[in-house]
Formats: structure tokens, sequence, C-alpha cells
């Protein structure tokens, strides 16, 4: 049975996860609303990709290749709000319909830049994809037969990102509720004042970790030798 201050420390939490949720799909469809082109994005070396795919499709061990995406944008805004959406390591997918081919891969790198022609200035924001073929769903003639100097090819880009807001939404849960975690909860939550156990004969088996492995220095390894007692 969750009591008061436990049920209304979940609530306020869970409302806070809720909005941010919320945030996050609420931006995702405000762009795709506003405008429905907002996550196509241009691959600039389609032609290593092609070579790529040739060389190493049915080859083992499989090689990466890191693709370059760029998409164009009038003002800093529109490219902060594309770039945002994508962060180092995120698992991207990428699909191009009319070559029936969708890729995986996670990104590497992302950058902006800004360019002036005359009076005029845009900005120019690029995804870097490091993707594996033999993970792909690729079709190697229609890929063949693109003239990349002729045609354009478009992406769309879905961000394939593990929600976590299950995971907090249950560590938050098992944190009340959970008796194994009580202590922490009056730690973390209640803000009582945490307790040491300064027997040195219990750190013994773990110095060499935390004082050889780590290169801690001297208030870090003091800090340590205060075991914790939960």
């Amino acid at each position: 049975m969750i009591n008061g201050p436990k049920k209304a420390y979940l609530k306020k939490w869970f409302n806070l996860l809720h909005l941010e949720e919320s945030y996050e799909r609420d931006l995702y469809s405000t762009n795709e609303k506003e405008d429905s082109s907002f996550y196509m994005i241009e691959l600039e070396n389609f032609d290593e990709l092609k070579e790529h795919v040739k060389q190493n499709l049915n080859q083992e061990p499989h090689k990466p290749i890191i693709l370059k995406f760029s998409k164009n944008f009038d003002n800093k805004d529109s490219i902060h709000n594309f770039l945002d959406n994508f962060k180092p390591m995120d698992y991207v997918g990428l699909i191009q319909s009319s070559l029936s081919c969708t890729l995986r891969g996670n990104i590497v790198e992302k950058r902006m830049k800004k360019i002036k022609q005359e009076d005029k200035k845009f900005f120019l924001g690029y995804l870097f994809v490091r993707c594996f073929v033999n993970e792909a769903n690729i079709n190697p003639e229609k890929i063949e037969n693109i003239n990349s100097n002729e045609i354009q090819t478009l992406w769309r880009i879905e961000n394939k990102r593990k929600s976590f807001f299950p995971l907090m939404r249950y560590n938050l849960l098992e944190l009340a509720v959970n008796p194994e975690y009580q202590r922490l909860y009056e730690l973390i939550v209640e803000n009582q004042i945490p307790q040491f156990d300064n027997d040195p004969e219990k750190l013994k088996p773990f110095e060499a970790l935390y004082k050889k492995k780590r290169g801690s220095n001297l208030d870090q390894m003091t800090a340590i030798e205060r075991v914790f007692f939960l």
C-alpha cells in the first residue's frame, strides 16, 4: 500500500514524465504537420553507397560505410529544430521508397553550416550515419541503375531511439514501493542524513580497484573508504 507522501512523490514525477513524453511526441507531430518533408534529407555520397553495395553486400566480415546526409533550411531556428531531434549514437532508419531501400545505422556526427549567396543566406544541416549494408533492405538493381548526377535521392529519416519513459516510471515505482529500497527512498526523497561504516576491513578486497586502476586522488579515496551503510 502506498502511503500519502509516497503517493504524492510518485504523482509529481509521473506528471513530469508525462509532460516530457508529450512534448517529444507533439514536437515530432508539429514538424510533420507544418512541413511534410521536414524529415526528408538528401544523400550526398550516393555513388559511394552504390559502390559499397556492389562490393560488400554479400561479403564477410561486414564493413560499415559512413553516409553523409544534408538538408537545407532558410533560418537558424529551423535547422536547430531539426538537428535537436538527433544526437550522436542515435539509431535511425532511412527510407527511400522509389529504390525499395531501407537503411539502418547510428549517427556518428551532426553539423551545421551557414551559406551566403549575394544578399541571401541559408543553413545546411548534416547528419553522418554509420551503416552496415547487410542489415539493410536493399534492391541492388535499382541502386545500380540510378545516376546520381541526374536524380536527387531524398531519404526519410526516422529516429529509432528507445524510449526510456517506461523504465523511468518503473524505477520510480520500485523506489517508492519495494521494501528493499526503503533506505534509498529515505535518503533520496526524505533527505535523511546518510550513515557510514568506517570499518576498513570491508574495503580491502577492493583497494586495487579504486586506488590503482581508477587513479583516484586523496579526496576521492577518502570518500570511497567511508563505506556507505544502507
